[in-house]
């Protein structure tokens, strides 16, 4: 079975999984707005991006619209990548190299020829909450020491592979039922490569997602010891 699916016209196109949820592909074909206005409308931090929970009787999903409004973005939009297929091909990258974050479905995006428009983005729905929910008020050290641990690991892999999560806002790390950390953003993901400087860009960005999250300084320089001993260990791997 092919691991994905091509669907073109010269107004249109879209990739799907082939056990992807019937209803939700042909209405993301033939209607995708369809979806966003059934859907239960979830926190957007830009007006230009709307996300939705789409609810189903087997599986949820979210759904991204990305509109081009400035007449900079849509011209520049027109010879690149959509947003929608920057996100599916980050996704997988990342999926396929052992990183925690939810499965794409789907993407569709306007098309007039080889031009490139808006688009919308499917994956799934991770339930749980979000780390900074549980983090406000924790006293549990066990349980502070395991989301470090997890910070890091997941640090670790951007360092392993190149890239960086520039946008690392508390609400983007979810904590499922089982305890296991989900990062459900992947909108601004940079590939930065593995310099000296790159590294120390990552320490920052791990600095900055702990401080958002825990906004304790000792916390800080707790989550920056695990980094460097995950750092090392990735550095050793590599020798």
């Amino acid at each position: 079975m092919e691991r994905f699916i091509d669907k073109k016209t010269f107004l249109k196109a879209m990739v799907y999984e082939p056990n992807a949820h019937l209803e939700l592909i042909e209405t993301l074909w033939r209607e995708p707005d369809q979806l966003i206005d059934g859907g239960d409308r979830l926190v957007q931090k830009r007006c230009v991006r709307t996300t939705v929970k789409w609810v189903t009787g087997e599986e949820n999903y979210v759904i991204k619209r990305h509109l081009e409004r400035s007449r900079r973005h849509q011209f520049k939009q027109f010879f690149s990548r959509s947003r929608a297929q920057r996100c599916w091909d980050d996704t997988w990258f990342l999926i396929d190299n052992g990183y925690p974050t939810p499965r794409p479905v789907a993407y569709v995006e306007d098309r007039f020829g080889p031009l490139r428009g808006n688009s919308w983005y499917v994956y799934q729905y991770v339930e749980g909450r979000t780390l900074k929910d549980l983090a406000t008020g924790l006293k549990n050290q066990r349980l502070l020491r395991r989301y470090i641990a997890q910070l890091a690991d997941i640090w670790q892999v951007h360092a392993r592979l190149g890239v960086s999560l520039s946008d690392g806002h508390p609400a983007n790390f979810i904590v499922d039922a089982t305890g296991k950390m989900w990062v459900i953003d992947l909108d601004k993901l940079q590939h930065i490569g593995h310099s000296e400087r790159q590294s120390e860009r990552l320490r920052e960005s791990f600095r900055s997602a702990v401080n958002g999250v825990f906004g304790d300084q000792f916390v800080v320089r707790y989550g920056m010891q695990k980094l460097d001993e995950a750092l090392a260990r990735t550095r050793h791997q590599a020798a």
